[in-house]
């Protein structure tokens, strides 16, 4: 009888167990946290990269300098009559700008031959995605790190607002950077308006288009020239209030003449 009860025993234990084993085995069968790690979410780009090459080669990062052939001959220039309002007219005259770039931007070469070998200390700046450079007869694609930065930040602000806004995403446009001392003689014989020290000689200034844009998409709507610009003033206006630049609107050349302050 002993023996009767011990063997319904350890029946009844190992029944027991065999029974909790299969709970905890059910349990992760069913429980898809426990079979694997839960997704990881992208990791959200808040902010443009900037190229770590600083080099006269194209930066390898295509997040800043974008795929050549992409944004080559991306959608069109739209070049239209625009108002720039009072407030956008910003009124930072060159000995203003000419004092900040003498605090911050390298010192004026007197030639392109006299310039060249020290270039390499520079950014080499490249049409990108927020980015444009018209060709450039009396200037050199060159700026200074900070100033390189300035110009990025730009590009990203309006094309951010933009696209925010729905419309379609589109390329603030250069029309000049650094220029030696020859450079500024030889614009000043075609452009009266060139002043004969620029801040451009420090390579901490460059001119940005306020009437052409060019588009890189088709999505979303379709903005103005007014609406860009009115976006390119806003954008800006509050950046020399960051005190980062200070600008000059030059209504002849149909631009802004901008120096980074840093």
């Amino acid at each position: 009888m002993r023996n009767l009860y011990l063997l319904f025993f350890t029946f009844s234990a190992l029944l027991l167990t065999s029974c909790k084993t299969q709970q905890v085995y059910h349990h992760v069968a069913v429980n898809p946290d426990l079979i694997s790690p839960p997704a990881i979410p992208a990791r959200p780009v808040t902010r443009y990269e900037l190229p770590t090459n600083r080099t006269s080669e194209p930066p390898e990062n295509l997040a800043w300098h974008g795929d050549a052939a992409v944004y080559a001959d991306a959608g069109f220039t739209r070049d239209g009559s625009v108002a720039i309002r009072e407030v956008y007219r910003f009124p930072d005259v060159n000995t203003t700008q000419l004092e900040a770039a003498r605090k911050v931007g390298i010192e004026p070469f007197e030639n392109r031959e006299q310039a060249q070998p020290y270039l390499s200390k520079l950014t080499h700046v490249f049409s990108n995605r927020f980015l444009l450079l018209d060709p450039m007869t009396h200037s050199q694609p060159y700026l200074t790190k900070r100033a390189t930065d300035i110009i990025m930040e730009i590009g990203y602000r309006f094309q951010t607002r933009l696209v925010q806004q729905g419309y379609q995403p589109h390329r603030i446009i250069c029309t000049s950077m650094f220029r030696t001392k020859d450079d500024q003689r030889r614009l000043s014989r075609v452009n009266s308006n060139a002043a004969a020290v620029s801040t451009h000689c420090h390579a901490t200034t460059f001119d940005l288009s306020y009437h052409r844009f060019n588009r890189i998409s088709n999505e979303g709507q379709v903005p103005s020239s007014q609406t860009m610009a009115d976006i390119l003033g806003e954008v800006l206006d509050a950046m020399r209030n960051e005190g980062k630049i200070y600008i000059k609107f030059e209504s002849r050349q149909r631009c802004y003449h901008i120096t980074s302050r840093r």
